[in-house]
């Protein structure tokens, strides 16, 4: 004959608790990923066109980065950055 095994209430909730904080930290990362990926300092509506000859090529977790020498306004060479600091 099957024996019936009674749980107490904090063993039947544990369950329920454990998918509560996984899926909490989950949520926190995920909120946490949108904000720091964020496009709210580039402006989509214009395009820059860059010429110039590649100084630097950087892949580097999480994020790559670009130099390029470029000639200014008043014919001097300065190095342009594809990301900000």
């Amino acid at each position: 004959m099957a024996r019936t095994v009674r749980r107490t209430r904090s063993e039947r909730n544990s369950g329920a608790r454990k998918h509560w904080i996984v899926g909490f930290a989950l949520w926190l990362a995920a909120s946490h990923a949108a904000g720091h990926h964020a496009n709210s300092a580039y402006d989509r509506t214009t395009t820059t066109r860059i010429s110039g000859i590649v100084t630097r090529w950087q892949f580097i977790n999480p994020h790559a980065g670009l130099w390029v020498e470029v000639e200014d306004a008043d014919g001097r060479e300065v190095d342009v950055r594809s990301a900000p600091d």
